[in-house]
């Protein structure tokens, strides 16, 4: 027979593995099994990336060949953005969970972690899927301090999303607002670049413009003129400016030079450079259609930004403020 002491002690071991099975059971420990990382990928090994969106929308896919990204929908392919690809390696990389959502599939609805409400993203090389994940919706969580920062008008929240790899059932919390970075529209992931150079390096423009005699505008010595004639330096400088680097907005898919006719060309000479063509069309009475050499796979509407009025302008533009100053005098 058990003594007294002996029998206390087997009845503390008891309750003690009890208590443990109920802790075990019954307790959130969710956390001890969350992954570190969604996406362990090598990011320069990547090739292909296919972007499904929600709602059944047409897949876009993102194809690199001979080390160009082409932005593949349908039959059709363009030239990418190369800072919206580096973007969304670099996004998808960043994907570290902060906590689990959910462990079943009954809250993927909830999260729009769904197949049709999610936005999937597959990164792949050589045609094998290397990372599968959903991106679902995103919340604003509240500052826990309830007090204000002197130099802040209201504590600071953060944003998060919630994320599940396609073959598993658990749903993570990430920071920031991922699923923002990814459009349904193709032309989103297109290059937009219209003009992108060295200003610096122009030396001479030659312009022909809409109710304006062909002119150029010409470097010498430093400074430049116009017929030799010095034109407003500040003038200049806000022009090559725009000439470093502008980007378009609305893309003209299939637009035909033939039936629309050419009605402005920007000629811009550079040092141990190409020359750089900027040409404009006119599509109808309220649109201008511009392409540049720099960008031979795109048209862009001219009235979108007032990029056709930005660039084709007429010779007393850059003479207008230098006049102004001579009167003063």
């Amino acid at each position: 027979m058990l003594s007294k002491n002996n029998s206390k002690i087997l009845l503390i071991i008891l309750l003690v593995l009890v208590a443990l099975f109920v802790v075990l059971k019954y307790s959130d420990h969710s956390d001890s099994t969350i992954v570190s990382e969604l996406v362990t990928v090598d990011t320069a090994q990547i090739d292909q990336i296919v972007i499904h969106p929600p709602k059944a929308a047409p897949a876009i896919t993102l194809q690199k060949e001979n080390k160009q990204w082409k932005v593949k929908e349908g039959k059709e392919q363009h030239v990418a953005d190369k800072r919206k690809i580096q973007g969304i390696l670099a996004d998808m990389l960043a994907l570290k969970p902060i906590s689990v959502a959910a462990t079943s599939k009954t809250q993927w609805k909830k999260y729009e972690l769904t197949d049709s409400l999610a936005t999937r993203v597959q990164l792949m090389q050589k045609n094998k899927v290397k990372s599968d994940i959903l991106l679902g919706n995103f919340n604003y969580i509240p500052s826990k301090n309830r007090q204000r920062n002197p130099y802040q008008r209201r504590p600071q929240g953060e944003m998060i999303s919630y994320v599940r790899p396609y073959a598993d059932a658990t749903s993570y919390v990430v920071n920031g607002m991922i699923k923002m970075n990814f459009s349904a529209s193709a032309d989103s992931y297109r290059d937009k670049t219209l003009l992108k150079m060295d200003q610096a390096s122009i030396q001479k423009i030659d312009f022909t413009a809409p109710g304006s005699e062909p002119f150029s505008l010409v470097k010498e010595n430093k400074y430049w003129e116009i017929n030799h004639e010095p034109v407003d330096s500040a003038t200049v400088v806000k022009y090559l400016r725009y000439l470093s680097h502008t980007s378009g907005f609305k893309i003209i898919d299939h637009f035909n030079t033939k039936n629309n006719p050419q009605v402005g060309k920007i000629t811009i000479e550079r040092e141990n450079s190409k020359p750089v063509e900027l040409t404009a069309f006119v599509a109808d009475s309220a649109l201008t259609v511009l392409h540049s050499s720099l960008n031979n796979d795109t048209y862009f509407d001219g009235t979108s930004g007032k990029l056709f009025s930005r660039f084709f302008v007429n010779k007393n533009w850059f003479f207008k403020k230098a006049k102004k100053t001579k009167k003063r005098k």
